[in-house]
């Protein structure tokens, strides 16, 4: 079986779609990335790091025994090129008591959705996504993203009482970023263990296997949205269902679909409010921008 893939008029659409918002998406999510030895890797875009992660020779292989699902680390190797990645083949559904006790469906948890988690962050030019994509190896299909090197978990940091690495953009900044696109795929369960923060202060948001739910509204703490990066603003608000659906297709179901897109029509209200009632220069921001929030 062929890897999942956007078909060719997916891929037209999202050109001209880039060529509208200005081009700059897919800039900035064309790395750099690193390898094995923690230098940059030699793609020349998403498109290559992504081909190599679906199609590159697997040289090692170990399970994760820190995560309820077991995902393993990869090693890839090609040309004398060598990446880590990690492998994910959960496909679960979890069950809750209705209000007359019988068990109806919860939440989901599905390796694709890390493939549909990254192919919105690349509609949105956010690039704190690990590039990610379906393979099947010994027969189990799976999603397959990049590993992040030298990284530590928020929680990590947290319990050594570390400051935050600096050279990246501000953290408070990326935090807003994360509470915007953890809303818009309803990921409820992002903790400090998923979210990286790697050698030059950038976060990187992983685990997104639990998102997805088709639930119109947005997470609790929608509310904690104060700011947007100005050009991310300007992605969502220009964001089209069509881009949206032939680039999610292969992932999500209909519904799932449905249901995000509602949720980028209220984050968008939610930010015109804010506009409205603080004025643009409060709540929009440019990259490297420092934000008067607190970093923690």
């Amino acid at each position: 079986m062929k890897p999942l893939q956007p078909p060719r008029a997916a891929a037209l659409l999202a050109a001209v779609s880039l060529l509208v918002l200005g081009g700059g998406a897919a800039a900035q999510n064309d790395g750099p990335w690193l390898g094995e030895d923690g230098k940059p890797l030699p793609f020349a875009g998403a498109g290559e790091l992504l081909d190599f992660l679906r199609t590159a020779p697997v040289v090692a292989s170990k399970v994760l025994t820190d995560g309820i699902n077991r995902p393993r680390k990869l090693t890839l190797e090609r040309d004398g090129v060598r990446v880590h990645a990690i492998f994910r083949t959960v496909d679960k559904t979890y069950f809750r008591p209705d209000d007359r006790n019988r068990q109806i469906p919860d939440f989901r948890d599905r390796h694709v959705y890390e493939v549909a988690a990254y192919e919105v962050s690349r509609l949105l030019g956010i690039d704190n996504v690990p590039p990610a994509t379906t393979r099947t190896i010994d027969g189990e299909r799976g999603s397959i993203q990049l590993w992040i090197e030298n990284a530590r978990t928020e929680a990590e940091r947290m319990t050594r009482r570390l400051s935050h690495r600096g050279g990246g953009p501000p953290w408070a900044a990326q935090q807003q970023t994360m509470l915007l696109f953890d809303n818009l795929i309803y990921n409820h369960d992002r903790n400090h263990g998923n979210m990286l923060e790697d050698e030059t202060g950038k976060l990187w948001f992983i685990d997104h296997t639990r998102s997805f739910k088709p639930q119109p509204s947005l997470l609790r703490r929608g509310d904690a949205i104060e700011r947007c990066e100005r050009s991310l603003w300007r992605r969502l608000k220009a964001l089209q269902p069509e881009l949206v659906r032939s680039h999610l297709h292969p992932y999500l179901a209909k519904v799932e679909i449905d249901a995000l897109l509602k949720r980028r029509n209220k984050l968008v209200r939610h930010l015109e409010r804010l506009i409205a009632e603080q004025g643009e220069e409060q709540v929009l921001y440019d990259q490297g921008d420092r934000l008067a929030a607190t970093a923690d």
